[in-house]
């Protein structure tokens, strides 16, 4: 388990799509990275899907309390395939299926209870991003789509 909010969070966003079971995804290629692709990244195949830490954490002051922070932390979703230009509309298909199969769960469970010492639970807010990433296609050979969940946790303040 981990000791901070938001890779706590990383791991429960991996668990609730290793749930979804989608179809052609092997369990170990849902998996937590820095980055999505890029020099020391590995997975064991495609499709894959990669849940990072990126961007930055939002505070809201005007959803806190006394006691209480309200903090959005930001969760990147990317949905990693090789670019295979001789089957692309059944592996663009399964892509897409991917796509719509996340944001629709996220959209069904958007309050989620994390398990974090300090954390009941999180509203979880849908910042869509790429369908299709033009860079990854053409400079790595790579079908890369992202989401952006932005996780809002009322956080018990630190006591010092």
């Amino acid at each position: 388990m981990a000791d901070s909010v938001h890779e706590s969070i990383l791991e429960k966003v991996v668990s609730e799509i290793e749930g979804l079971s989608l179809e052609d995804m092997a369990p170990n290629n849902v998996l937590v990275t820095d980055v999505p692709v890029g020099e020391g990244v590995y997975y064991s195949g495609y499709p894959a899907i990669c849940v990072s830490p990126i961007g930055n954490e939002q505070i809201v002051p005007s959803e806190g309390n006394n006691k209480q922070d309200a903090i959005g932390y930001p969760v990147l979703i990317s949905i990693v395939d090789g670019a295979n230009k001789r089957q692309q509309a059944v592996s663009r298909d399964r892509r897409l299926l991917y796509r719509q199969q996340i944001i629709d769960h996220f959209i069904e469970n958007n309050q989620v209870s994390w398990g974090v010492s300090g954390v009941d639970e999180a509203n979880i807010h849908i910042e869509t991003g790429s369908i299709i990433d033009p860079a990854a296609w053409f400079d790595q050979n790579l079908n890369l789509s992202t989401i952006v969940l932005r996780c809002k946790v009322l956080k018990t303040r630190r006591v010092s």
